[in-house]
């Protein structure tokens, strides 16, 4: 992946895979916060479905033979979004699983979202409040700086 996302057509590659919303293509302009916020969503797939007790299941696609790593990656991260989409609407009383819609893939959004979310009703606030008590009262954010893992160090803590 860190090969892929060097290059313009490596990045299209990379959007291809993983649904990016908005998708990359040969022409789009990537900076470091670009690529940082992908492989942050990416990660955080696994650290949540491990943090929710889902490694046999990370394991089994990961290690299939059948697919280029990449793919198993995109597929494992199409599978966490949904469980996670379906696992807060259960939380909150919708009781419905959600398809996979893409990978979220605007940093800029993301702020905006968090800025306002107190309009989009209590969930999204909560989710507002759970990132300011993980990073202010926590000191929780997991980065990449060992670059002792699958993912590199793309995610390094500034």
């Amino acid at each position: 992946m860190h090969r892929l996302i060097l290059t313009r057509s490596g990045r299209k590659r990379l959007s291809d895979a993983f649904t990016l919303v908005p998708p990359w293509n040969e022409t789009t302009i990537v900076n470091d916060v670009d690529i940082e916020y992908f492989f942050n969503s990416i990660q955080g797939a696994f650290m949540g479905m491990v943090q929710e007790d889902h490694r046999d299941e990370m394991c089994q696609i990961m290690t299939r033979h059948s697919n280029d790593p990449v793919r198993n990656i995109a597929y494992f991260n199409e599978r966490a979004s949904e469980y996670f989409q379906g696992f807060t609407m259960i939380f909150f009383s919708f009781k419905q699983q959600a398809p996979f819609r893409g990978t979220p893939n605007n940093y800029t959004e993301f702020i905006e979202f968090i800025r306002s979310a107190q309009n989009f009703g209590p969930q999204a606030d909560a989710m507002r409040l759970w990132f300011w008590q993980t990073c202010t009262e926590f000191g929780y954010y997991q980065t990449t700086d060992t670059g002792y893992s699958i993912f590199g160090n793309p995610v390094p803590l500034k």
